[in-house]
């Protein structure tokens, strides 16, 4: 049975962290796009109340998932490091990390295109 844990984020409200599919953090450490597969592997693992997306929240707020995550997938996250694989793990954290920002930038810019009569990083 795939745990999960519900966690409730001030401002945010409840949210719901599941334990990770081995078979979905596979396809990710052999993707492409690396950074990609991640966010969509915790799509599938992370729910946030309607009208929420990831890239809305906060650092803090994000900290709180992520330690919910942790307590969740400690299962994995042991097996994990006794196969060795804690380095591996750690250097697609880095990856994601460092193109989340990239990613979130590039959504405000579609999002930011699609609205009518607003233009993509324009100056005033």
């Amino acid at each position: 049975m795939r745990k999960s844990l519900i966690i409730t984020v001030k401002e945010v409200g409840e949210v719901t962290v599941k334990e990770v599919s081995p078979f979905a953090l596979y396809r990710a450490l052999n993707a492409t796009d690396k950074a990609g597969e991640m966010i969509s592997l915790i799509s599938d693992c992370v729910s946030l109340p309607d009208g929420k997306q990831l890239q809305d929240l906060w650092p803090s707020e994000i900290e709180q998932i992520v330690d919910a995550f942790v307590e969740v997938n400690s299962a994995f996250l042991g097996i994990a490091d006794k196969l060795g694989l804690r380095g591996m793990l750690v250097g697609l954290s880095a990856i994601v990390t460092q193109n989340l920002p990239k990613l979130f930038a590039e959504s405000y810019r579609q999002v930011m295109e699609s609205m009518p009569g607003t233009t993509a990083g324009a100056a005033s």
